[in-house]
């Protein structure tokens, strides 16, 4: 793994302000192992599948939110068109993965930039990515935040690029109504709230 943009301070990482979780916010990182279970990873494939055909080489791709990068890792597995450009955003060092770990879920070696960011002031240019993964991110933070954190993740993505996005169903038909508020047209979904978006050109 690249280094990327190093953050300073403790290993836990202090959260930024527009974090929200259900458990303490220190208590997120020790409950990261969770985000690798067997369960969660043959539902998150279900969603990977959609961007299935969809990446082309030289994509560039973000994870907001990322925690340890498994939802990364195991998209790159799916798609072996390269090169690929990977980027993981997460606001707290301490929720990082292993790199050898990622390269075992990616069946390869897996190189991504890890940024620590706000996804409510997301440290990119904009339209800098062909895909933007925003799973579990937006039931995550805090409702004030929810409009910035939807304006940078439009933003930051690429004309005919693809958001991969992921909230818990209780939440799905307010969140892809933002999306849809925000300019973004849907492509295909499993659910409301477990869908794949475009950027129009």
């Amino acid at each position: 793994m690249t280094g990327g943009r190093s953050p300073a301070g403790a290993a836990g990482g202090a959260p930024t302000r527009a974090v929200r979780w259900p458990l303490p916010l220190p208590g997120r990182v020790r409950w990261a192992w969770l985000l690798g279970t067997r369960y969660r990873g043959s539902r998150l494939r279900s969603l990977l599948e959609l961007l299935d055909g969809r990446l082309g080489a030289g994509s560039r791709l973000v994870s907001l939110g990322s925690g340890p990068g498994y939802d990364a890792a195991l998209l790159a597995r799916r798609h072996r068109v390269r090169p690929l450009s990977w980027t993981l955003l997460e606001p707290q060092v301490g929720m990082w993965g292993s790199g050898a770990r990622l390269s075992r879920l990616a069946g390869r070696p897996f190189v991504a930039d890890r940024v620590r960011g706000d996804n409510a002031d997301l440290p990119f240019r904009s339209e800098s990515f062909d895909v933007v993964l925003s799973v579990g991110v937006l039931c995550c933070v805090d409702d004030a935040f929810v409009p910035a954190v939807v304006a940078e993740t439009v933003r930051v993505l690429r004309k005919g690029g693809y958001l991969l996005f992921g909230v818990p169903r209780g939440r799905g038909v307010d969140d892809e109504r933002r999306w849809a508020r925000a300019g973004l047209v849907s492509v295909a979904t499993t659910r409301p709230g477990r869908s794949l978006l475009q950027k129009p050109l």
